[in-house]
Formats: C-alpha cells, sequence, structure tokens
C-alpha cells in the first residue's frame, strides 16, 4: 500500500463527515456494498450499492497529510455529490484488514503497467543527436521569503512569536533554474520529467536534438561570493519560508541587516542583472517614500505657527505625527534611553502603515 493513502487512513478523516454520514457509511461497509474498481497511489475509484438498484462511484483523491490540509477529496455519483455515506463506506473498505492484499495486488498491477507504459515510451523512441553549449552565462536568481510561527520557549514556559526569513539563490541557464554546486544538482523546470540531473551539466531534449548545458561553476562561485561579502551566510536551519526547490538557502544574522540589504544592497543586485523575486509574506518589503514635505501655517494673531511634517507614499501626503505616535504606542520598547542609545544616527526603523495596503493585503512598510 502506497505511504501517502496508509497516512490518510491513518488520519482523523473521520472528522470531515458528519455523525450521521458517518454511521450510514459504516453500516453499508458492514452490509459489504463496496467493490474496488480502480487503483493508484494518489486516486481510488470503487462501487457501492445504494438503498436500492443503483450503483454509485466514488472517486476519492489522496495527497500526503504532513504537506497538504485539505489531503482527502471524496466524490460520488451519487445526489449528494461529495462527502456522502457511500465514501465513508469506501474509506472504511480500504481500511478493513481483510481487504489489504486484494488492495495491494490492485496498486502493484497499476505500478507494473505504470513501468512497462515507460519501457515502452523510452524503446520507441529515437537517439537524437547530442550538442554541447558551454558559453550559457548563468543569471542568478534570489527569491526573498519569511514565516511567522511560534514555538516552546523553555526559559518562560510559554509559547513565543518567531519570525524567519530568507534568501534562496538559484540560477538560470535560459529557461532551467539550477541549485546546488555543479557537483550535485538540483534542477527546476517546467519541463518535468524531460529534464535530467546529470552532474553538472543540464540536460534536455528536443524534438530534434538533446542539448546538454554546462554550468558555469567559477561564475557561481563568483555570485555566491557577492552575497557572502554582503553579511549573507548558508542557512542551517530547517525554515518553511520557503521549499528546498526555490534555491540554496541563505540568511542574513538580523532584521537590521535585513532592512540594510533591502534598502541599500537589493537595488544595486537588480541593476546588476539579478532576477528578485518577493513574496507576499516577505517583512522587509519596503514601499520607497517618494518625498518629504512640510507645511507652515502662520497666523498674524498669534505669537506662533503650526508646522505639519509628513512624507509622500504612493503619490498619498501623509503626516509623520499619527505615524510615529502609533509606533510609540504599539513598540514602546523602541523609545526607551538604552534602546535610543544603541541605534546609530543613520540607523532606520520599519513602520507600517496599517490603513494602506498592498496587493495582496498585507500592511504597506516604509524605512524612516
Amino acid at each position: 500500500m502506497s505511504s501517502i493513502l496508509e497516512k490518510v487512513l491513518a488520519s482523523a478523516w473521520t472528522d470531515l463527515f458528519n455523525d450521521r454520514t458517518l454511521e450510514r457509511g459504516r453500516d453499508y461497509a458492514r452490509q459489504k456494498r463496496i467493490v474496488l474498481e480502480d487503483s493508484s497511489p494518489q486516486i481510488i475509484r470503487t462501487a457501492c450499492r445504494g438503498s436500492g438498484l443503483e450503483i454509485y462511484t466514488q472517486t476519492l483523491l489522496f495527497k500526503d497529510p504532513d504537506r497538504y490540509k485539505n489531503y482527502l477529496t471524496c466524490k460520488c455519483t451519487c445526489p449528494v455529490r461529495n462527502d456522502c455515506k457511500h465514501c465513508v463506506a469506501a474509506l472504511l473498505f480500504l481500511k478493513d484488514p481483510q481487504n489489504r492484499p486484494l488492495l495491494q495486488a490492485a496498486l502493484s498491477s497499476h505500478q507494473r503497467e505504470t513501468e512497462q507504459h515507460v519501457e515502452q515510451q523510452i524503446a520507441q523512441k529515437p537517439r537524437l543527436p547530442e550538442r554541447l553549449i558551454d558559453d550559457l552565462q548563468p543569471r542568478p536568481r534570489l527569491i526573498l521569503a519569511s514565516i511567522e510561527f511560534s514555538a516552546y520557549e523553555p526559559r518562560n514556559g510559554r509559547m513565543q512569536r518567531h519570525i524567519q526569513h530568507r534568501a534562496a539563490l538559484a540560477f538560470a541557464y535560459g529557461k532551467h533554474y539550477a541549485v546546488g554546486t555543479t557537483n550535485v544538482s538540483i534542477l527546476v523546470s517546467s519541463l518535468g520529467s524531460d529534464l535530467v540531473n546529470q552532474k553538472s551539466d543540464i540536460i534536455e531534449h528536443t524534438e530534434t536534438e538533446t542539448l546538454r548545458i554546462r554550468r558555469q561553476g567559477e561564475k557561481e562561485r563568483q555570485l555566491r561570493q557577492e552575497l557572502a561579502d554582503l553579511g549573507f551566510k548558508v542557512a542551517t536551519r530547517q525554515s518553511k519560508a520557503l521549499p528546498d526547490s526555490a534555491g540554496d538557502m541563505y540568511e542574513l544574522p538580523n532584521d537590521k541587516a535585513w532592512l540594510h540589504f533591502v534598502l541599500d544592497d537589493l537595488p544595486r543586485l537588480r541593476e546588476q542583472g539579478w532576477e528578485i523575486e518577493i513574496q507576499e509574506e516577505f517583512g522587509f518589503d519596503v514601499t520607497p517614500v517618494d518625498d518629504w514635505y512640510a507645511v507652515i501655517d502662520e497666523e498674524t494673531e498669534r505669537d506662533w505657527f503650526d508646522l505639519e511634517l509628513g512624507i509622500i507614499v504612493n503619490g498619498e501626503r501623509l503626516s509623520l505625527l499619527p505615524i510615529l505616535i502609533n509606533l510609540i504606542r504599539s513598540h514602546p520598547e523602541l523609545m526607551s534611553p538604552s534602546a535610543v542609545a544603541k541605534r546609530g544616527d543613520e540607523e532606520q526603523l520599519l513602520v507600517q502603515l496599517n490603513h494602506f495596503t498592498q496587493s495582496g493585503g498585507s500592511p504597506v512598510q516604509i524605512a524612516l
């Protein structure tokens, strides 16, 4: 039995159904109304005899519960259409140890058919001439992302909020992205199975030829060193901010370093031709301040004047006073004497403008 199917059957899948549906499904399972029609590691079809003479077909789709929240999809040809008593009976049929040999035999048969089909495809495919491309230069791609999570803190016995930031580095060779060193490469491409890992070369099959694209190891090393010179180090701790396929994971030592990188170094990398992708949840996605303004209102009848100091963001004028008041109220620790003493004169603060949102719905952030 496939590991994904075993995980789903061992999970709390009964929580997806109401009590009445579960009870009626158990009755159907006890009455042995289910017949296995077709099976593969992630899709199984069964047939169930209804309350009359009707025969309904159930289609069950499985995903890894460790990776997906919606790991089970149950469809049926009955009037209810999905998550019905027939689907419950089908799941109980699959879980019944007495039906394990039948299910295992069906899955093994499907695997043999798949392997035979692949072998036939390989045998029918003629050998194509090979062409070496050894002058294609890599274009670095950097993906920036963050993830917020809670973890138990033994020192105070409480759950502590944490935010991890990651930068994933990959190298584009045409439409292919290569990660890892040139000795062991992991390749990500829309071509899927047509892309073959072979040491430091990228293999691409076209209709007329096989292309062998040679990775430029020394150039990739120089680009990695450029990141290291900016303060990046290889991330040694696992993080769910980005999947491993995004590239080699890097991190900076603290928030100050991240903000400095985004404001000062990132524009220069873009100018040098780096491909930059910033995920919506990235914690340092900063909107630039277009300009500053000051308004002085003098009245002859008074011995004082009103002064408004503000900024212009996305073409809109924003007074600094309410922004600073909100910052002090939400983060009073930033204004403590010790915090002010530690902060350099040129050091900037990341400030959220909560009444402004980006296209993804997250608040606009600026640096002051």
